[in-house]
């Protein structure tokens, strides 16, 4: 009787990792427990109204009574309490942890929602590393600005409520390096393993890391892009992109997925696979919108290259008269 007690206790310290971990207390962007798996222990990932999407510009309509926003607050520094944090492994964050808060308004929003934290999703290429995708094209890497609407008293209490949380997402390219972010880089030795995390001395000014056009945005009503995959989010994704540097960019690669004194693994490739729009209604407040983000350099390379061609063509047409 008692050798039959040991042996199914002995079972079932066995398998309690593997109880534990399929409970969704665990999820990755790879493996076993990567994004294929997550609707099996958060069934919410399996839903409808999931993100991240691929907006088809010509599929989005629009909707010029969407009216500007109200980032106003995003001046702030004074009273602004920030942490800067590896959060699992998963992404950089910098986390709002009390203090002044930064409330936004206007640009569709039903009332008021307040800034809870920004983090980051980057690829281990500049060629992909977003979550959400332009005609198919992937951006360097994309930020996340994520507000709970102030009907609610927290974060998570809003996590699960319709139209709970508002997103605000931008894409990053590469070109110049972007000196509003060496604040925040330089912090990232600190934070360098997951669940590392330091209270930042000198607030970081979010309207500074912003590009300069918050004038032109798409909308879509979708989810969390992380288990649970609540599908209470308001997702607004800016026109214009942010750029950074190659080497900003390398800053972000070289945080570890792992822990101290676990075996080194870099923190790259952090974004969801593109979910289906299943019949849902991108908008764009703008007819810019409306129109490819890459068109307009693609417009001034092919101009570029027209005007090489005839200043090499041209002398030869000449002399052949």
């Amino acid at each position: 009787m008692l050798r039959n007690q040991l042996y199914c206790c002995l079972i079932t310290l066995c398998f309690l990792p593997a109880v534990l971990g399929g409970a969704g207390n665990r999820w990755t962007y790879e493996g076993e427990l990567g994004p294929e798996h997550w609707k099996v222990d958060y069934k919410h990932c399996g839903e409808k109204q999931q993100s991240p999407i691929d907006i088809v510009t010509s599929d989005v309509r629009l909707n010029t009574s969407i009216p500007d926003f109200d980032l106003s607050s995003y001046d702030k520094v004074d009273g602004v309490d920030q942490e800067l944090e590896n959060v699992g492994g998963h992404t950089v964050e910098v986390k709002y942890s009390g203090g002044e808060p930064l409330i936004i308004t206007g640009g569709g929003l039903s009332g008021e929602y307040k800034a809870d934290q920004f983090h980051f999703h980057w690829g281990s290429s500049d060629a992909y590393g977003s979550e959400h995708q332009m005609n198919g094209k992937p951006f360097t890497m994309e930020m996340h600005i994520v507000h709970h609407s102030t009907k609610y008293a927290n974060l998570t209490d809003a996590l699960d409520k319709p139209n709970g949380l508002a997103v605000l997402g931008f894409f990053f390219k590469v070109g110049e390096a972007n000196p509003a972010f060496e604040t925040l880089l330089s912090k990232f030795n600190q934070i360098e393993h997951a669940e590392e995390k330091i209270p930042l001395d000198t607030p970081i000014k979010l309207s500074s890391l912003l590009p300069k056009n918050m004038s032109v945005f798409w909308r879509y009503h979708g989810s969390l892009t992380t288990p649970p995959c609540y599908e209470t989010v308001i997702w607004t994704l800016f026109y214009e992109p942010i750029t950074v540097s190659e080497e900003q960019m390398t800053k972000y690669r070289a945080l570890k997925r792992n822990k101290v004194g676990e075996a080194e693994k870099d923190l790259v490739n952090d974004f969801r696979p593109l979910q289906a729009l299943n019949r849902r209604v991108v908008e764009t407040n703008n007819e810019l919108g409306l129109n490819s983000t890459g068109s307009k350099n693609d417009v001034q390379i092919y101009f570029s290259l027209l005007v090489l061609c005839l200043h090499l063509v041209l002398p030869a047409l000449v002399n052949r008269s």
